[in-house]
């Protein structure tokens, strides 16, 4: 009788662990399938990411301002937001500018802080900002890495940071493409 409790006991623990860690990963992580070619070629059309929720959590006003548990989007990240268009699905971009950058377009470069952008490397053409354009609190400068097919912030403005889902973690499929993000 003993053995046998014990084994429901064992039992019950490894079932409510694992249902804690489902929740928990629920929370924290989303998947997204890529659609379209504007991240090309870091991410490709119907390529699967997995999406860190969680590295951006902000405090809700606890401490006075709706500040980062663990800090914003950083330079080169690439995050998934809803696009300040109202368009069905999230995007997904790099990070070119932070709060407090300065961001020119100017002769086909981005320019950030007076130094050519290191995540742009090619021409990029500038279409509805006005530049140099400073990168105001709680917003960010977000550019396709596929220039030409991307609508980005060079056509519809700045990204909120409250519509920020989270930062790319990796890629898992296809299984050949497998890749970490930093």
């Amino acid at each position: 009788m003993y053995t046998v409790i014990v084994g429901l006991r064992d039992t019950a623990e490894a079932v409510i662990i694992a249902v804690v860690l489902f929740v928990a990963l629920q929370l924290a992580t989303q998947s997204y399938v890529v659609e379209g070619r504007s991240m090309s070629p870091t991410l490709v059309p119907e390529q699967r990411i997995m999406v860190n929720r969680f590295v951006y959590a902000r405090d809700g006003g606890l401490f006075g301002e709706n500040v980062y548990l663990f800090g914003g989007p950083q330079r080169g990240e690439v995050i998934v937001f809803v696009p300040p268009l109202g368009a069905e699905t999230e995007f997904v971009k790099r990070v070119i500018g932070v709060p407090g950058d300065e961001v020119t377009i100017a002769d086909g470069s981005v320019i950030v802080n007076g130094e050519v952008s290191a995540y742009v490397d090619e021409p990029t053409y500038s279409q509805s900002l006005d530049y140099p354009l400073v990168v105001p609190p709680n917003r960010y400068f977000v550019l396709g890495d596929n220039r030409d097919m991307s609508s980005d912030s060079r056509r519809w403005g700045l990204v909120n940071a409250d519509d920020v889902a989270g930062r790319v973690w990796f890629t898992y499929w296809p299984f050949d493409s497998f890749r970490m993000f930093r």
